[in-house]
């Protein structure tokens, strides 16, 4: 079993309860053994399989599931008396095939068949199991890590109870979650098994777009953008909970971009299309770094845009998501990097030269202090430089004026060098004044050891 799991430290470290990571991004090695072969200690029962999908399970040891068959006087929703546990029936007749025709009513790839293996049905296979001390909780595992589209199985927990999975959710509507997360990763390895932050990024995305009043996605935006937006979400050594953390971003390009088919934002699907352009997709153990940047600029080009343009506002988005996000009142947004209080002692502030990673941002915000009378306005002299051209920077402005809206400006966009001079409103009357320094899409994987950062300069001051 130890095989099966991933992310253990990761998980761990983090604190975060089992079920609020339950995907991995890092496939297992090939030809990894099923459950029924490796955990499962007396013989399984006989598999549920129903339109194309099989549900395994065991009614004796460790990860046998809720023996009651009374259909729905219990903890679970099934069909009395048929002899399959009540539990079996809700999975493979509800929950698990709910995800299964949403995605393909959206016009997803189904996923891929797995031929002879698990069982020979060459049907998704979905494996219940106790997962109590599998860190991670839910998973899937490719069969054959590739690069292009190529078939897996998932293992769902074999009873979601409380004690794991606390009181917040209900059983049910956990188990249901991991469906539609797990069952997801099916479908993007119909496109592409090159593993990335896209996967479980837009496996979180989903839960929230079919089960959208539940929200358990909201406990890993601390880890993502949204809690850390100084961290690249392209980086290679990304975590998972942070991968996680970027549906965020999704959800930005599904309020920005809203036509829907069949009830899905129909960007994110153009996303998963465009993994499979020519230099979209990398060997297996690539990070994800041609698939992310193909796929992403692909998709949005098609839309009229460009990652860097969409990154841009998504930085300035989240310093104020109740203004912008549906949802945004619910959201913490991401704090600037620092504030300084400039004063008529001490009118200017010079910023060390800093690396900024790849798809992040950086904010300062300067506040007047004691000193200060009559007219005064705020120079800013910002710089960002990236010796070797491989993407694009962006600066942007941000000033609060009393009783208004903050007033936001994009001072430019370039990919080696990008310096801008602009003086702003300082007046008894502005709440603040922030500059927020942005690092967009790759324009080319560079050959040079990863990752390639671009460096920020800046140098502001108080004056007449």
């Amino acid at each position: 079993m130890r095989r099966l799991l991933v992310a253990v430290a990761t998980t761990l470290a983090l604190g975060l309860p089992l079920s609020l990571v339950a995907a991995t991004t890092s496939p297992a090695q090939a030809a990894e053994p099923r459950p029924t072969e490796t955990i499962y200690e007396a013989a399984e029962a006989a598999p549920v399989c129903l339109d194309g999908i099989c549900v395994h399970y065991a009614q004796d040891g460790t990860n046998d599931v809720p023996a009651e068959d009374d259909g729905g006087a219990g903890a679970w929703k099934g069909y009395a008396g048929n002899g399959i546990p009540d539990y079996v029936d809700l999975m493979s007749a509800v929950l698990v095939p709910k995800a299964a025709d949403t995605f393909a009513a959206a016009g997803y790839r189904s996923p891929v068949g797995d031929g002879v293996l698990g069982g020979g049905s060459d049907q998704v296979d979905i494996y219940l199991a106790d997962l109590d001390d599998v860190a991670g909780g839910a998973h899937c595992v490719q069969d054959e890590p590739a690069a292009g589209p190529t078939s897996g199985f998932c293992v769902l927990d074999n009873d979601y109870s409380p004690a794991e999975y606390g009181t917040r959710l209900s059983r049910a509507a956990n188990a249901g979650l991991d469906a539609v997360h797990q069952y997801f990763l099916l479908v993007q390895w119909a496109y592409s098994g090159t593993n990335s932050w896209l996967n479980s990024a837009s496996a979180a995305w989903a839960e929230d777009e079919i089960y959208p009043t539940l929200n358990r996605n909201r406990a890993v935006l601390p880890y993502g953008p949204m809690g850390s937006p100084r961290k690249g979400f392209a980086s290679e050594l990304a975590p998972r909970a942070r991968a996680e953390g970027t549906w965020i971003f999704l959800r930005f390009l599904s309020e920005r971009y809203r036509a829907e088919v069949g009830g899905l934002p129909v960007v994110l699907r153009h996303i998963w299309e465009h993994t499979t352009d020519p230099g979209a997709a990398g060997p297996v153990e690539d990070t994800g770094l041609r698939q992310m940047n193909g796929a992403l600029t692909g998709a949005l080009a098609e839309h009229g845009t460009t990652l860097t343009n969409e990154f841009t506002r998504f930085a300035f988005w989240n310093r104020d998501p109740a203004r912008f996000y549906r949802e945004g009142a619910t959201y913490q947004a991401a704090a600037p990097a620092t504030t300084t209080r400039l004063s008529r002692a001490s009118r200017s502030k010079v910023f060390s030269p800093a690396a900024l990673e790849t798809l992040s941002s950086k904010t300062h915000r300067f506040t007047r202090g004691s000193g200060f009378r009559g007219a005064w306005r705020l120079k800013i002299a910002a710089g960002l430089i990236n010796e070797l051209a491989t993407l694009d920077l962006s600066l942007v402005t941000r000033v609060k004026v009393k009783g208004r809206a903050p007033t936001v400006t994009i001072l430019g966009t370039a990919s080696h060098e990008l310096r801008r001079t602009v003086t702003l409103p300082f007046s008894a009357s502005v709440e603040w004044v922030e500059v927020t320094f942005v690092s967009g899409q790759l324009r080319a994987i560079p050959a040079t050891p990863w990752p390639q950062v671009p460096t920020a300069t800046l140098r502001v001051a108080a004056v007449r």
